[in-house]
């Protein structure tokens, strides 16, 4: 994995030294990926649109990185443009990465935003709270496994997300 400024991309896809590019972008800077790879005959693989991409290798320990990766997608209730919005996770450690983020979030508590010992308070605005339940909603009718649910304490009031 490389990465770098502008002048990197159309540099690799020209080079001789590579057989494979993939790259995620806009759909202007994929056309102009595919464009050069073309002269090469580079196989290509683009995620266009995409963002906020965390990628896990299978050295990594999960137990080390659980937080952190954690914390980068659900830093203010995830409503960031910066936060990992999908994790690519090697097989060979999948399971036990699923159980150190599970465990990690089984530590966090739901509630009042003015709360020192509380992680995650209410979502930001009306809209974003439908956005979250419009998205549950679609995680739900995928038939996705939910590996760990927050529980919302009773009375709670405001905008904290609760699954239907």
């Amino acid at each position: 994995m490389i990465s770098g400024r502008d002048e990197l991309g159309p540099w690799m896809t020209a080079h001789p030294g590579f057989d494979k590019i993939d790259s995620t972008g806009s759909t202007q800077t994929g056309k102009r990926v595919l464009e050069s790879a073309a002269a090469g005959v580079k196989r290509v693989t683009l995620e266009l649109g995409g963002n906020d991409t965390g990628i896990v290798l299978k050295d990594a320990d999960p137990e080390k990185i659980a937080k952190a990766l954690f914390e980068s997608m659900f830093r203010h209730n995830g409503q960031a443009c910066m936060s990992i919005k999908r994790l690519y996770v090697h097989d060979a450690i999948y399971s036990k990465l699923t159980k150190a983020l599970v465990a990690y979030a089984g530590q966090l508590k739901t509630g009042d935003g003015f709360d020192p010992n509380t992680s995650f308070g209410p979502v930001q605005n009306r809209l974003q709270y439908e956005r979250l339940q419009a998205t549950w909603k679609q995680i739900l009718e995928s038939g996705s496994s939910i590996l760990f649910q927050g529980k919302v304490p009773q009375g709670s009031a405001g905008s904290i997300f609760r699954s239907p």
